[in-house]
């Protein structure tokens, strides 16, 4: 998360707030997220989670690297917070340059 943070110029207690639902990113955070998932800013903020989960893991697949059907699997079958957070930790590990 802190990673991901500084990635955007934001701080850990930010990022923790948005993944929480008490805030949202900025307009510029929000274009910057949607590029790194390369999905559209509406798709985002959607509100159907499964597919959320769906199309960042598809964004992290397309801008780092293949996960295992495994891994996938266990992303979507699990609630959609703990898979938010887990994506989120493998893009601070990418972005670190430890994955």
């Amino acid at each position: 998360m802190e990673q991901f943070g500084n990635e955007l110029g934001t701080t850990k207690a930010v990022v923790n707030n948005w993944e929480k639902g008490r805030n949202l990113p900025n307009k510029a955070n929000l274009l910057l997220i949607a590029n790194i998932a390369k999905v559209k800013v509406e798709t985002l903020l959607s509100e159907e989670e499964p597919s959320l989960i769906q199309l960042m893991i598809e964004g992290f697949e397309a801008t780092c690297y293949e996960l295992s059907d495994e891994i996938k699997a266990k992303l979507l079958a699990s609630d959609p917070n703990v898979a938010r957070d887990k994506i989120m930790d493998l893009y601070a590990c990418r972005l670190a340059g430890r994955a």
